[in-house]
């Protein structure tokens, strides 16, 4: 239950930073992408089914928070824990090159399923789709391994824990 709440409250405060913090105009307006990156790393450190919780709860606040289509989120946050379940076993999650790596790829997905939504539904202009994606890549990679760093460090999610 202890971590559960944990869980909570870290999702609560990354929804809370992730809309207060600003665009990053160079990016097209990206806003550093929290919630991936705390999913990536709870994909990582808890089990399978605690995982997919914690990802349809985070992705129903994050699209109900953001503008736009209702969906970016439900498509792409899925996609991501999916990947980061297949693979955990065969990557080391402690390790910073193996999150500037899960974490860009899950700022690129993020990144190219919201530009593909936008563009289909017409409902928000995209500069350019290119700086769209290489911002999502980048910004994904580099705030994954402190938001990582950060969490090993407090010790809040253990490597075995779970949702009781």
């Amino acid at each position: 239950m202890k971590t559960f709440l944990r869980i909570t409250l870290l999702l609560i405060v990354s929804v809370l930073l992730q809309q207060a913090l600003p665009g990053w105009p160079i990016f097209n307006n990206l806003k550093p992408p929290l919630i991936g990156a705390l999913l990536v790393h709870i994909a990582f450190r808890l089990p399978a089914r605690s995982a997919w919780q914690f990802t349809l709860a985070s992705a129903v606040i994050y699209d109900s928070l953001e503008p736009g289509p209702y969906g970016p989120a439900l498509l792409a946050f899925p996609i991501i824990t999916y990947l980061t379940l297949r693979f955990r076993h065969d990557l080391f999650g402690n390790g910073v090159i193996t999150q500037l790596f899960c974490g860009g790829i899950a700022g690129l997905i993020i990144g190219s399923v919201a530009t593909g939504m936008y563009l289909v539904t017409n409902t928000r202009p995209l500069d350019s789709i290119f700086s769209s994606l290489i911002g999502g890549l980048l910004i994904g990679a580099l705030l994954q391994p402190i938001l990582s760093q950060l969490l090993q460090k407090s010790d809040w999610i253990s490597q075995e824990g779970s949702w009781s």
